[in-house]
């Protein structure tokens, strides 16, 4: 690996990793601001919905986060921009279908 390669995955490791440093005491402020601000009964109907909402997410994205990270970094490598588009349009598409679904199933 070059060393301007290296340089730029260890930016962004350093970038990500302290994205979900600062996002974790962020989540639990929220959380703690959350329960004293509203009423138990609601607090829990805040909670189940917000994790009906992570699942469908999840489902949603049927696994294309990590496919699309595959596919793109080799094509983007070879400098393949013609097939990095069609994989990148052709996992949209596949997301935009399976959450239509999902959300005909909720509905």
């Amino acid at each position: 690996m070059s060393g301007a390669t290296r340089e730029k995955v260890v930016n962004g490791a350093m970038w990500s990793g302290a994205g979900r440093m600062l996002s974790m005491p962020a989540g639990f402020l929220s959380t703690l601001v959350l329960s004293r601000a509203v009423s138990p009964a609601d607090n829990g109907a805040y909670f189940v919905a917000l994790s009906i909402i992570m699942i469908a997410a999840g489902m949603g994205a049927v696994g294309m986060d990590q496919v699309v990270v595959r596919f793109a970094a080799t094509n983007a490598a070879h400098g393949n921009h013609a097939a990095l588009r069609q994989v990148i349009t052709r996992c949209l598409g596949i997301v935009a279908v399976c959450a239509l679904l999902l959300a005909a199933v909720f509905l």
